[in-house]
């Protein structure tokens, strides 16, 4: 698995984890890579941030699309 799939693991497993928490848990990797996958599953939706003071806190969105909330294309 990419290191973006496992940071978005981590940030699902670990709800309003902090960017230290998921740079820690990623001890192998570069911060500043594991920093910029957060920032990109952010940038495409697939998990949000919120700011308590300096400290940001990352939550995993709902990706998953219920059956009855499928688009109509017929």
């Amino acid at each position: 698995m990419s290191l973006m799939g496992e940071v978005q693991k981590f940030i699902e497993s670990h709800p309003g984890c902090t960017s230290s928490d998921i740079a820690n848990a990623f001890a192998d990797f570069p911060r500043k890579s594991v920093l910029q996958s957060a920032s990109k599953l952010r940038q495409c939706g697939r998990v949000a941030h919120r700011f308590e003071g300096k400290t940001r806190r990352h939550f995993a969105l709902e990706t998953d699309i219920q059956p009855d909330q499928e688009p109509d294309i017929g």
